[in-house]
């Protein structure tokens, strides 16, 4: 029987970017120590808010719960690091502020909560699968259909595409094998600051700045097809990477502001032995992670 492969977004992505630096973290599972920032763990605590607010209804008592969750998942992670990392954008209190107007600013949503944190799989073929992992479905009330929600803290509100969007079209093909009557997906934008005005470009005045933003996105079955099309051509890549043991460098080195990829010092070290010893001495670590759990035929990536 031959074995299953399984991939996301994450991986496609990393491959994308380099295929050293997908080498690096989906092959050899590897991590630089003290990589993670408070920004992307500030954004997950969101997420559990939200998702236990969506999960439970939406009600009052869903919100104090939803509070009592960010709290207790962020607030030791705050404490524990901000000796060596100030950050004021993303302090609990910030959080549990943006919370509340959240909650606020869209008061009685257009829509039913059908479930958070939906898993789903797609077979690319007989042998690959595609996995995803949605934020929330809703029952959109006028006009009727299902809506998918990716929710995304983030400060830097301008310049967010969502099409072309790899994980976006996995996200909408996953709920058209899953509901009927998909209307799209929506990117929940929640914006992080240090204040509620910046200066308009224009003016010269200082303006409120837009915090909350949703966009949406559609996808046709053709543009569904085609994204299956690349996927399968990327993991053929990989494949061929895997066979040849070669990972090509691509200049990604400096894909965010004012940052270089974390695998970087591994990068430019040819030596393996020496790349053995920055391990060893605690500069990377081994970190699992998979795409998707199944039984003893599948091969996880």
């Amino acid at each position: 029987m031959n074995k299953t492969t399984s991939y996301d977004n994450y991986a496609i992505s990393n491959f994308r970017d380099c295929p050293r630096k997908f080498y690096y973290r989906i092959e050899r599972q590897l991590v630089k120590v003290g990589s993670k920032a408070l920004a992307p763990e500030f954004g997950t605590a969101l997420h559990i808010a939200l998702e236990t607010y969506y999960a439970n209804n939406m009600t009052e008592a869903s919100k104090e719960q939803s509070l009592l969750d960010f709290v207790g998942y962020y607030g030791p992670i705050y404490v524990a690091s901000n000796g060596a990392e100030i950050d004021d954008k993303r302090t609990p209190e910030k959080g549990l502020d943006l919370l509340l107007r959240y909650y606020s600013h869209y008061g009685i949503e257009p829509f039913e909560p059908i479930a958070t944190e939906v898993g789903g799989v797609i077979e690319l073929r007989r042998d690959l699968l595609y996995t995803t992992r949605i934020d929330l479905a809703a029952q959109w009330l006028s006009p009727p259909g299902v809506y998918g929600f990716d929710h995304k803290s983030t400060s830097v509100m301008d310049g967010i595409m969502v099409k072309p969007n790899n994980q976006f079209t996995g996200y909408i093909s996953t709920l058209m094998e899953t509901y009927e009557n998909v209307l799209g997906f929506q990117m929940n934008l929640i914006g992080v600051f240090k204040t509620d005005k910046q200066k308009d470009r224009y003016t010269g005045k200082m303006e409120p700045r837009e915090i909350f933003q949703r966009i949406s996105t559609t996808r046709t079955s053709k543009e569904i097809a085609m994204w299956k099309c690349e996927i399968l051509q990327t993991v053929d890549l990989i494949d061929s990477c895997r066979d040849m043991g070669v990972w090509p460098r691509w200049d990604k080195c400096q894909p965010y502001r004012n940052a270089r990829c974390p695998y970087h010092d591994l990068c430019i070290t040819q030596d393996d032995e020496m790349i053995e010893r920055l391990i060893e001495l605690g500069a990377y670590q081994v970190e699992e992670w998979s795409a998707y759990k199944n039984d003893n035929d599948t091969e996880v990536i």
